[in-house]
């Protein structure tokens, strides 16, 4: 399952999605057909889901729906806000949308665009996607950031090896190493990338608007 501010995003176990919340942009309106699917997300007024033959779907918003002309060979999906990252199965990742202006905090008016990936664009094994900044962890454990940094939430610690799984909420990153534990970056104002005490045994590691959560 799948939440993003006003509506929600089910996956079934025979491939349909189901859709529930606010509708106005077609957001909750899945196209038919609705199956095959394997992996769904949810951004701002619009909704992704990856098909099992590598392409993607989209719909609500008419401008933030708009897929990258080579739709196939993707592997996994992540989105947030207005952009979405797509990772491909030969290691690369494609990048589209741009992000609407960034509120609060004193930032109001900051643009962020995230649809230039990092060089080299090769070698990841897994995306997320923050409130307006981008990330993808390469084959050798070391994470690349990019996008809106006005938090820090793209500096990459200086040690920048041995991770296994990566994670974006809005202001903050997470990286979980494969020793177990959770390395956290970026807007610290409710307490998000206060890691654990007991900073151990964690496998999986997910965050949202402003929490993160670990599974041990």
């Amino acid at each position: 399952m799948y939440k993003r501010q006003a509506h929600s995003l089910g996956l079934r176990s025979d491939g349909t999605v189901v859709a529930w919340g606010r509708n106005t942009y077609g957001e909750c309106t899945v196209p038919s057909p609705n199956s095959d699917f394997i992996a769904i997300q949810a951004g701002t007024c619009y909704s992704i889901g990856l098909k099992s033959d590598g392409s993607i779907v989209a719909w609500g918003m008419g401008s933030r729906c708009i897929l990258p002309s080579d739709n196939q060979g993707f592997v996994a999906i992540a989105s947030s806000g207005d952009a979405t990252l797509g990772l491909r199965s030969d290691s690369s990742i494609s990048a589209w949308g741009q992000g609407a202006v960034v509120r609060g905090y004193g930032w109001e008016g900051i643009d962020y665009d995230v649809s230039e990936v990092p060089s080299p664009n090769d070698d990841f094994i897994a995306i997320a996607m923050g409130g307006g900044h981008a990330m993808g962890l390469k084959a050798n454990g070391s994470i690349v950031c990019w996008g809106l940094n006005n938090y820090g939430q793209c500096d990459v610690p200086h040690t920048n090896s041995g991770f296994i799984a990566i994670a974006a909420g809005e202001y903050h990153s997470i990286g979980l190493r494969s020793n177990g534990s959770m390395v956290i970056w970026g807007l610290n104002n409710f307490g998000q990338t206060s890691t654990p005490y007991s900073n151990y045994g964690f496998s999986d590691v997910s965050a949202a608007g402003w929490y993160s959560i670990g599974l041990k």
